[in-house]
């Protein structure tokens, strides 16, 4: 494969790791509960940022293939 080709993939893939990075899940906690009588719960948004430092790696990575994709040497 080419390298400016297997560059633009790359910078698909971390496009797409950024935007799911972005998205975060729900979780339930529950805050205080006293045995089986009541409870309060809390549902929270949390995101992993993981994903984004991925993403950012991932396109920085494309964008060098696709660089010295199109450099030619003499």
């Amino acid at each position: 494969m080419n390298k400016t080709l297997i560059g633009i993939i790359l910078i698909v893939v971390g496009a797409v790791l950024l935007l799911i990075g972005i998205k975060g899940y729900q979780k339930e906690e529950e805050l205080f509960g006293a045995r089986d009588f009541f409870s309060f719960t809390a549902t929270r948004t949390k995101t992993v940022p993981v994903l984004k430092y991925i993403g950012s790696g991932v396109i920085g990575a494309g964008a060098i293939l696709v660089i010295t994709g199109f450099t030619k040497r003499k």
